[in-house]
């Protein structure tokens, strides 16, 4: 079965693969992605379905999709993962709450107004362990979203606090539209995920070789 497979993804025949994506095309690099793709399996066809990172991982213990990119630890031993790169979070706040907010601790932020994110997300999963990690319970919130777009809008609207990927917020920060919190959240890994048994598998490693040649590694 495998050498068949196999046989398939040198390009003897068209072979459909499923990819989950999170956040933003340009975030993840999907068009280096797509276009090694194409390069090594010019007869592939992709099918991408997007989602939030719990979503991702979900669809792959399922087996609903082959892969795709999930952010946070990988801590399931039926799940394989590429690392790609590590993501710089902080907190971002409202501009003009900036005097309250910029040299804050955690634990007076924590009593702010905060916009919440979906409990699947990586945003929910990073928030509920910091809060933790420093005894504070999460706050209380009045919205949740699970669209960064959604999340930036409603903190430049003065709706509240939000945990946002650094290489957005410090764009935002500059046009004056939000202010970065001094306190430090930490790092969280992007990762490319597969089931653990599906190793072998051609399809994965067809799409794991391109992955890795996209990244400059292959």
């Amino acid at each position: 079965m495998l050498k068949r497979r196999a046989a398939e993804l040198r390009g003897d025949k068209t072979f459909l693969t499923t990819i989950g994506t999170i956040i933003d095309p340009d975030s993840i690099r999907l068009g280096s992605m797509m276009a090694a793709m194409l390069a090594l399996h010019p007869l592939a066809e992709v099918k991408l379905v997007h989602g939030i990172s719990g979503q991702i991982m979900d669809k792959v213990i399922t087996g609903e999709i082959d892969a795709g990119y999930f952010l946070g630890d990988v801590s399931r031993p039926d799940v394989g993962f590429f690392p790609i790169r590590d993501v710089d979070y902080v907190i971002i706040a409202p501009y003009n709450w900036r005097e309250q907010t910029k040299e804050a601790a955690l634990s007076d932020l924590a009593g702010m107004p905060w916009i919440g994110s979906n409990p699947l997300s990586s945003q929910r999963r990073i928030l509920t362990a910091l809060f933790a990690k420093h005894g504070l319970a999460l706050p209380e919130t009045h919205f949740e979203v699970d669209q960064e777009a959604s999340m930036i809008g409603l903190v430049k609207s003065g709706v509240g606090l939000s945990l946002m990927r650094a290489e957005i917020a410090l764009s935002h920060e500059a046009r004056g539209e939000v202010s970065i919190c001094d306190f430090k959240v930490g790092r969280c890994p992007l990762s490319f995920i597969y089931l653990s048994e599906r190793h072998r598998d051609p399809v994965i490693g067809a799409l794991l070789g391109a992955l890795k040649w996209s990244e400059g590694l292959g």
